[in-house]
């Protein structure tokens, strides 16, 4: 599993992947790369990794919208904060009874079946760490274009 290292202040300084994680990511870009062709819609391609307690990984497709990728892990518990969020909810519901949120017992994390597009970040990491969640300090900004 990959290991985050933090700075003092919180914000993550280095990944480190062990060698199976290392080849998965560059089998990601490059296939996020092959997507691309002939698109006119512009995706960015830079596979991120999730800055929270959850392994998970993702993309910007474009500026706003990011994917997160299948074999992501979302939590399996929500606090109240997020309970009082409504869009988030119903969000979370729908990925569980539409098959993308799985799991195999209540007290497992959630399992990404299928990569899925956000319509931003934050509902990104929302979704994944089971409360509100900057998306941009989780995942960091969009590379520019």
């Amino acid at each position: 599993m990959a290991k985050l290292n933090y700075n003092e202040d919180g914000k993550l300084r280095s990944v480190v992947l062990n060698p199976e994680e290392y080849q998965e990511y560059l089998s990601l870009k490059s296939k996020a790369s092959e997507s691309d062709k002939g698109s006119s819609e512009t995706e960015i391609k830079d596979i991120k990794i999730y800055r929270g307690r959850r392994y998970a990984k993702g993309y910007y497709k474009g500026y706003n919208l990011f994917c997160v990728l299948k074999g992501s892990k979302a939590s399996g518990s929500t606090t109240s904060s997020f309970d009082r969020s409504f869009n988030s909810v119903n969000l979370r519901e729908t990925l569980i009874k539409d098959g993308v949120l799985a799991r195999k017992t209540v007290l497992e994390d959630y399992e990404f079946t299928t990569d899925y597009v956000f319509k931003s970040p934050s509902a990104a990491a929302n979704i994944i760490d089971g409360n509100p969640r900057s998306g941009t300090s989780t995942w960091g900004f969009p590379p520019k274009t």
